[in-house]
């Protein structure tokens, strides 16, 4: 399972998006639930994308600025931010409401 994030260099930006990818579909369910239950509140939307070999879960969480200070060991990563551009622009998207999705897997 791999997770990839992007933290926006501007501070005037208060989201940031949080890609799972997964082969397995219980594991992408596992991973999946335990960043629901952490961030549900902060959660503004979130989809479900079918890969040529798995799944991607994207998340857009809001945060408060001073919380950014506070996670001083996420580092701003133009990779991940490449890859879940690419994810979103030539992937199909199977679901704009993924959890309910996610139950049809397990």
């Amino acid at each position: 399972i791999n997770i990839y994030f992007i933290l926006p260099k501007n501070d005037n930006h208060h989201t940031t998006e949080l890609a799972i990818i997964s082969y397995d579909p219980n594991e992408l369910i596992s991973k999946a639930t335990e960043i629901h239950k952490k961030y549900s509140e902060k959660i503004i939307k979130s989809s479900l994308y079918q890969l040529p070999s798995g799944y991607a879960l994207i998340f857009t969480i809001g945060y408060a600025r001073s919380t950014v200070a506070k996670k001083a060991l996420l580092k701003t990563c133009a990779t991940d931010n490449v890859i879940i551009n690419k994810i979103k622009e030539y992937s199909p998207l199977l679901s704009s409401t993924p959890f309910e999705k996610l139950n049809y897997f397990s």
